[in-house]
C-alpha cells in the first residue's frame, strides 16, 4: 500500500504543480483552415482559469499505454477522471473523483450486483490558485537549471524545450527508493496569448524511459464533482493494490528525484 501510496502523491503532484514539472510537444493546428481570422480557443485574456481540461498519456518501456482525461475545478479543488490502466489481460477503465480530502475510484467490473463499488483513500490537494496563474501564462524566465534551452515559434503557438544530462531520478514502483542517473527534456507550448496548451516530460536512463504528455482541452467549462453515496465507499483491497503497483507501465515509470517532493503538495494519508 505503501507503494501505490507514494504513487498517487506523485501522480498528483505533477498534476497540481500545474504543469510547471510538464512539458509537451505540440504541433500548432489552425483551427480555422478556411482562411478567416485566427481565433485562439484557448486563450484566456490575461485572467487566470477556473477550471481546465486535461488529456494525459503515459508511455515506457512497456509495450503499454496509460491514457486517460481529467476535468479540475481550480478554484474547488475537485477533479474527475478517466483513466485507462494496462494490466496483463488488456486495458481497465476506472472512473476516479478527487474531492474534500479523499480520492475516489470505480470499475465497473467492481460494483456489486446492488450498488457500484468507489474505492478510496485520503488525499490532501494543494491550493491551486499559483497553478491557475502558472497556465495564464507561465514566466519562463524563472525555470532554472537546464543547461539547454530552445525556443520554437510556429504560427499560433510557441514552444520552449529545457534539456538536462545527468539527473538522479527513481521508479515510482520502487520497493525501496534507489536512484541513477539519466537524461530529462521538458517542452511547454504555450498558445497566441501565452497559455499553456501542452506540456510534455521525457526521461531516459540507460534501462528504462518515460514520456508523460498532457494537453489543454478546455479553459473554464462548468467542473461539478460530487461524492459517492458513504454506503458505496470501499477500501482499496490489497490484491488490486498489488496489480496497481505491479502493472507494466508503473514498473517501468522513472522520474526525476526532484519532483518527489510535489508529494509534499498532494499527499495521501
Amino acid at each position: 500500500m505503501r507503494q501505490l501510496h507514494r504513487g498517487i502523491a506523485v501522480l498528483s503532484g505533477l498534476l497540481a504543480s500545474g504543469l510547471t514539472v510538464f512539458g509537451v510537444v505540440a504541433a500548432a493546428v489552425d483551427a480555422n483552415p478556411s482562411g478567416g481570422p485566427y481565433r485562439d480557443p484557448l486563450a484566456l485574456n490575461g485572467y487566470p482559469p477556473t477550471s481546465v481540461g486535461l488529456a494525459f498519456n503515459v508511455q515506457t518501456n512497456s509495450p503499454y499505454n496509460l491514457t486517460g482525461t481529467a476535468a479540475v475545478n481550480l478554484a474547488t479543488k475537485a477533479a474527475t477522471a478517466t483513466v485507462q490502466v494496462p494490466f496483463v489481460l488488456g486495458a481497465v477503465t476506472f472512473t476516479a473523483r478527487a474531492l474534500d480530502g479523499r480520492v475516489f475510484f470505480n470499475n465497473a467490473n467492481l460494483n456489486t450486483a446492488q450498488h457500484p463499488v468507489w474505492f478510496n483513500n485520503k488525499f490532501k490537494v494543494p491550493a491551486l490558485f499559483g497553478s491557475a496563474l502558472e497556465l495564464t501564462m507561465p514566466d519562463i524566465s524563472l525555470i532554472k537549471g537546464f543547461p539547454t534551452m530552445s525556443v520554437q515559434r510556429g504560427a499560433h503557438s510557441t514552444t520552449y524545450t529545457f534539456e538536462k544530462k545527468d539527473v538522479a531520478v527513481t521508479p515510482v514502483s520502487a520497493t525501496h527508493a534507489h536512484s541513477t542517473l539519466g537524461s530529462e527534456v521538458w517542452t511547454i507550448t504555450t498558445g497566441q496569448q501565452g497559455e499553456v496548451i501542452a506540456s510534455s516530460l521525457k526521461v531516459r536512463t540507460p534501462h528504462a524511459f518515460t514520456t508523460v504528455t498532457v494537453s489543454i482541452l478546455w479553459y473554464n467549462h462548468p467542473v461539478h464533482v460530487v461524492a459517492p453515496p458513504r454506503s458505496q465507499w470501499a477500501p482499496l483491497p490489497a490484491s488490486l493494490s498489488q496489480q496497481i503497483r505491479t502493472t507494466s507501465v508503473l514498473h517501468d515509470f522513472v522520474v526525476p528525484n526532484s519532483i518527489y517532493s510535489l508529494g509534499v503538495a498532494g499527499q495521501a494519508a
